[in-house]
């Protein structure tokens, strides 16, 4: 029998609202106070989480997800109903929650590890394991009123991650960081799920409930819709019928020089740099390049290098890896059954990846290496130069308003026919 983890009994939260300046004025002429009326962000919300799973938390805005996450977490207290915990609670609610703004970041760690219930010994053993995760290098012994949002995001993740709680509750928290530090959250999630620990979230991120939790609960105007597997409950909350505006937005491309002269390049090496590889440019129909494209458009993925003598046949390979850190692809020339890249003395040569962006919307890093084949005693392609990981790319589409063309994470070259009747 499996055992819970949290227990949610026909929860509910009002609040009293102020009464108008008609209602205030008709109680003092009757000589009677009028009752102020009350507002529910929540009524008889009720259901249970098995211990080691992902549940998702999903609704409209004003739906009261975050008033449920609040009450869960213990800082909110309930007007109605209860909540039945199992083990100890790390929320990730607000940045700022927990964090004194004048003590520096070292300071912080200890103060909410302790609060949490936390031996300062045991603290002071994992503290060199938060400091890594987070990376903020020199800033961690400055006030936190002095962070910006993304260092806030990267030191109340490690902390709270990295003290391994029983129940890990994260409010939209991941959207604030930059996109390769998401990706080491997603890591470090599924890692954390994998240990068993029970993990709550609210996102507005469809995909990511899909894909990391195996449970959603749906609230609409602050009653559960839904509470049960994901797809059921994200494909319930798609059909509501709701107008409201797609989350995707739209991001520029970040225009640099290269020295190629290609200035509208999505990543470029300095012309004194000593790399192979000088340019990367990902151009639509209408030859520009951008890091944003609209799911299955065709896209031009370009890649400007130098060669010497003596290279014998180069070999150009490109992966992408979505925000859970899981590579969606990878090829290069030579499984493309391209010729080989053959030149004479130096110089620069360019090779492009042509590709039908059928991806569901989302963002995704990529990667670009020059490699040649092995020589006699050697094993496997010999690297020569790579990008590193470097984007977002930005694959947009408006789920709320259009259909796509397929569902799930990519889409495959499928084609169907009826057959004749028997």
């Amino acid at each position: 029998m499996s055992r819970l983890a949290l227990r949610v009994e026909a929860v509910g939260k009002s609040y009293s609202q102020r009464p108008t300046l008609a209602s205030h004025f008709l109680g003092l002429c009757f000589w009677r106070r009028p009752k102020p009326p009350t507002a529910w962000a929540l009524k008889e919300v009720s259901f249970e989480v098995e211990a080691g799973s992902a549940v998702g938390i999903i609704g409209l805005n004003g739906s009261g997800k975050t008033t449920l996450l609040e009450i869960i977490a213990g800082t909110l207290k309930p007007t109605a109903g209860s909540v039945i915990r199992q083990g100890r609670i790390s929320a990730l609610l607000e940045l700022s929650s927990g964090f004194d703004p004048e003590l520096s970041g070292r300071e912080n760690i200890f103060l909410n590890g302790m609060v949490a219930g936390l031996s300062r010994a045991l603290i002071e053993k994992n503290l060199e394991a938060i400091i890594q995760f987070a990376d903020i290098g020199d800033v961690l012994d400055r006030p936190v009123k002095t962070y910006s949002s993304g260092m806030l995001a990267r030191l109340a993740f490690s902390l709270h991650t990295v003290l391994v709680p029983d129940i890990l509750i994260i409010d939209e928290i991941l959207a604030v960081g930059d996109y390769f530090f998401q990706q080491k959250c997603y890591r470090r999630l599924a890692q954390l799920r994998e240990a068993g620990v029970t993990i709550l979230f609210v996102s507005h991120d469809l995909s990511l409930v899909r894909d990391m939790c195996q449970r959603a609960v749906y609230l609409k105007a602050g009653r559960l819709e839904y509470s049960g597997p994901s797809d059921i409950a994200l494909h319930r909350l798609l059909t509501d019928g709701s107008n409201n505006q797609s989350d995707v937005k739209s991001i520029s491309s970040t225009l640099c020089h290269s020295p190629l002269q290609q200035e509208d390049a999505v990543w470029h090496r300095e012309a004194s740099g000593s790399g192979r590889l000088s340019a990367v440019r990902i151009v639509d129909c209408h030859g520009k390049s951008s890091l944003s494209h609209a799911l299955g458009e065709t896209i031009s993925i370009q890649v400007w290098f130098r060669t010497f003598p003596g290279d014998g046949d180069l070999i150009v390979g490109l992966a992408l890896k979505n925000r859970y850190d899981q590579t969606v692809t990878s090829t290069n020339s030579v499984l493309l059954k391209c010729p080989r890249i053959s030149h004479e003395g130096e110089g620069w040569r360019s090779f492009e990846f042509n590709t039908e962006l059928l991806l569901e919307g989302g963002e995704y890093s990529l990667t670009l290496g020059l490699n040649r084949k092995p020589s006699t005693g050697e094993s496997g392609y010999q690297s020569l130069d790579t990008t590193g990981w470097f984007g977002p790319l930005r694959v947009v589409w408006n789920y709320h308003e259009q259909a796509p063309p397929f569902l799930g994470m990519f889409g495959l070259p499928i084609v169907g026919r009826l057959g004749e009747s028997p």
